[in-house]
């Protein structure tokens, strides 16, 4: 049987219970928070939240992974090479992704809030 087939039961029931668990925010344990009120902003900014976390733990395994290919590369140059883009390209992926969360931030909160008068 291939793989679609196997899987679309699974993500067909994912999909119909998909409202049921975003309405779902009285529990206290549910992902959306204590509140009794769901409202889209508050879906957004924990989505934002958690795509932020998950981002930070690829970050630190990427990190992870550049300084042990570093360690064994035993003079390796072009081991090395590879450990040291692996660094640059972890960090500077942590520095796009954070500069333009602020970025947002700022000109969601200042900008559009004082042009809206929120």
């Amino acid at each position: 049987m291939r793989l679609a087939a196997k899987a679309a039961p699974w993500i067909s029931a994912t999909l119909l219970a998909l409202p049921r668990i975003c309405l779902a925010a009285g529990d206290p344990l549910h992902p959306l928070g204590p509140t009794t009120e769901v409202t889209l902003e508050g879906i957004i900014g924990r989505m934002i939240s958690a795509l932020l976390g998950l981002l930070g733990s690829i970050s630190l395994v990427m990190f992870v992974y550049g300084g042990l290919t570093w360690m064994m590369a035993a003079g390796n140059e072009e081991r090395i090479k590879k450990a040291k883009n692996t660094l640059v390209y972890a960090t500077l992926g942590l520095i796009i992704a954070f500069g333009s969360y602020t970025l947002l931030q700022v000109f969601m909160g200042d900008v559009l809030g004082t042009a809206l008068g929120i």
